[in-house]
């Protein structure tokens, strides 16, 4: 978004799934990773996958190769990279966006080990999401009708299927076929359920994200009280925002010139 702030809601999100040969990624490693980065309106940016043999195999555990399938003859056939390569392109289509995961501790865990070994620094935000965490509250809602938050069950609930299981790319269907069943369920606002301040602030965040440079925003607000609060945050994220003279409910904006606000 410019020089100015980009809110975290107006990132694309990385959804990432991977599968590896042991549950400790200090011992075990990568064998595939997939990533579908969506934009903030959910719409397909880009997607890679890669598979790469494990260079310590004697580390493996027999358990987690039978879950994800790995064998030599199968992964030759899916044309795989080095884990040096697979991270670079990796970290390049996450750039800027949200890292997400079911389980996030564990796939974040693995990947930011990997980084480490390749000498990468992560070029995407600092927030990280868990699916598992969203679906959290409903399970203890629907306790009794809902078996667990694992991606399996999760899927079970909204009727998505589970063949493929443990493929990361499949996989990360799956999350995000789960991820928008899970968010459909939020109701949107109501003009009589919030304020006109909330209305006008999430349309200028929509509209800051399709100019970049700036321009003219007409709050409709009346009250100036929350026009200055407005501005006030756009100063803080890195804006710069005036009152139109001509309008007094539209604001002048345009990016901090030589300033990168800092994210809180």
């Amino acid at each position: 978004m410019g020089k100015g702030k980009i809110y975290p809601s107006a990132r694309n999100l990385v959804f990432t799934d991977i599968e590896t040969t042991h549950l400790d990624p200090q011992i075990g490693e990568i064998i595939s990773l997939a990533t579908v980065v969506m934009s903030p309106r959910m719409e397909e940016v880009a997607r890679g996958e890669w598979y790469m043999h494990p260079r310590w195999p004697d580390n493996a555990q027999p358990a987690a190769l039978k879950v994800n399938g790995y064998t030599r003859e199968a992964w030759e056939e899916r044309g795989p990279t080095t884990h040096d390569v697979a991270l670079r392109e990796y970290n390049s289509l996450a750039e800027g966006g949200i890292f997400i995961a079911q389980n996030v501790t564990f796939d974040w865990g693995f990947i930011s080990v990997e980084m480490n070994r390749q000498g990468l620094e992560w070029v995407g935000d600092y927030h990280r999401l868990d699916t598992a965490s969203m679906v959290w509250p409903m399970y203890i809602h629907l306790r009794g009708e809902m078996k667990g938050i694992s991606l399996k069950y999760v899927c079970d609930h909204f009727g998505i299927s589970n063949e493929g299981a443990h493929d990361a790319m499949t996989d990360v269907e799956r999350m995000i076929l789960a991820y928008r069943a899970n968010m459909s369920r939020l109701p949107l606002p109501r003009p009589g359920q919030v304020g006109r301040y909330r209305t006008a602030y999430q349309a200028l965040e929509d509209w800051l994200w399709d100019r970049p440079e700036g321009g003219t925003f007409v709050t409709h607000l009346e009250r100036q009280s929350q026009i200055q609060k407005i501005i006030r945050e756009l100063d803080s994220a890195g804006w710069s925002a005036t009152l139109d003279p001509k309008n007094p409910t539209a604001l002048r904006i345009r990016p901090h010139v030589g300033e990168d606000a800092q994210e809180t």
